[in-house]
């Protein structure tokens, strides 16, 4: 995987397929800046889900789908042209709140380790 360079991304673990990582993104306009690149340098296509704009424990919250997921796409390919790969991959994003409890139990956050 290639992430975007216009933001500071760290890998902070791996669970099997799954793979954290944090960047220094801070509004819903830097997400899709952010997926939008990833896409391009890792030649995929990623569609918006769902999102949560404003929420009490976070600033904001944005899901994507690979292009060749089955969501939203019906289960009968009648002309044989389905995208449908049945592709697992999702990006999640949220944001955490900037608050005196995050900062105590997000050592992330506590460091200042992100240049705002």
């Amino acid at each position: 995987m290639i992430f975007p360079k216009k933001y500071t991304n760290e890998i902070v673990g791996e669970i099997g397929n799954t793979v954290n990582i944090r960047s220094n993104i801070s509004c819903m306009e830097d997400i899709n800046n952010w997926v939008s690149e990833f896409g391009e340098l890792n030649f995929s296509h990623w569609n918006y889900r769902s999102s949560i704009p404003n929420g009490q424990r976070i600033v904001c919250s944005k899901k994507f789908v690979c292009q060749h997921s089955n969501f939203k796409k019906p289960n009968i390919n009648k002309k044989g042209l389905s995208k449908n790969a049945n592709c697992p991959a999702t990006i999640d994003v949220t944001i955490k709140l900037n608050t005196t409890a995050t900062k105590k139990k997000d050592p992330f956050i506590k460091g200042f380790y992100w240049s705002w």
